[in-house]
């Protein structure tokens, strides 16, 4: 008896962990598809290159990345209403630090002939 009181105790707290693991990681009320439809939306079209579901402070955010031209801009989305929390402008990280290279060497040539 004591035995099986043991087992159903260790069952009970196995499946209480597990609905409450499950509560937590809900699927979200705004769809992939709806959320990239909605950051294309903001910005004014685009194509959608990345799309990553996250938790940022609680809650499930959707990290859209979208390239415009030679930008890519990066639209967070709250996974439960659709809303947008943010958008930021960065261009492509190679194509940023090439200019940012070539802007110092530019500096540094002009500088003597002056």
């Amino acid at each position: 008896m004591k035995r099986l009181t043991v087992i159903l105790s260790v069952l009970f707290v196995a499946l209480l962990a597990v609905t409450q693991g499950s509560a937590q990681n809900k699927k979200p009320a705004v769809s992939k598809e709806q959320a990239q439809k909605i950051a294309l939306a903001q910005i004014g079209g685009g194509k959608v290159v990345d799309t990553d579901l996250d938790k940022e402070n609680g809650k499930l955010v959707y990290s859209i990345e979208v390239k415009t031209g030679s930008e890519t801009k990066e639209v967070k989305i709250d996974a439960a209403t659709g809303k947008v929390l943010s958008v930021a402008a960065d261009q492509d990280d190679e194509q940023h630090e090439d200019e940012h290279e070539n802007q110092g060497h530019e500096d540094q040539s002009e500088a003597p002939g002056k």
